[in-house]
């Protein structure tokens, strides 16, 4: 498998990996139409092989964007959070169904304009 492609295709957005997988896969598709049809095209499996290698290339890169996605994402809910609220409070109670009391603040609309935005800041 080509790494150095991978790594290149981690750059790619989703829509284009996703353009480009479907390309490969109805020239994998192509080239076996192709090898049915004319068996004697020595040509023809060399391309489906090379073909069925970009498949897989492609579905690596789109595995691996998929899993930076899912594991950045609560670093990603952290930095958001930080940015957008005040330091809690939390307070012990004796008496009443609650166990805990919290205390802060929390600016909703900062929460949402910082997450359309795409800024990332401080940590929890």
């Amino acid at each position: 498998m080509d790494v150095q492609a991978i790594e290149r295709d981690k750059g790619s957005s989703g829509a284009d990996l996703g353009k480009h997988l479907e390309a490969a896969r109805r020239r994998v598709t192509n080239a076996t139409r192709l090898l049915v049809e004319d068996p004697d095209d020595l040509d023809v499996p060399s391309q489906r092989g090379t073909d069925k290698a970009e498949v897989r290339r492609i579905e690596a890169a789109i595995a691996i964007a998929i899993a930076e996605q899912t594991t950045a994402a609560p670093e990603r809910g952290r930095e958001i959070l930080a940015r957008c609220m005040s330091p809690l409070t939390v307070t012990p109670k004796t008496k009443g169904p609650n166990r805990f009391e919290v205390v802060g603040t929390l600016c909703l609309g900062a929460v949402a304009a910082t997450a359309a935005s795409g800024s990332s800041g401080g940590r929890i």
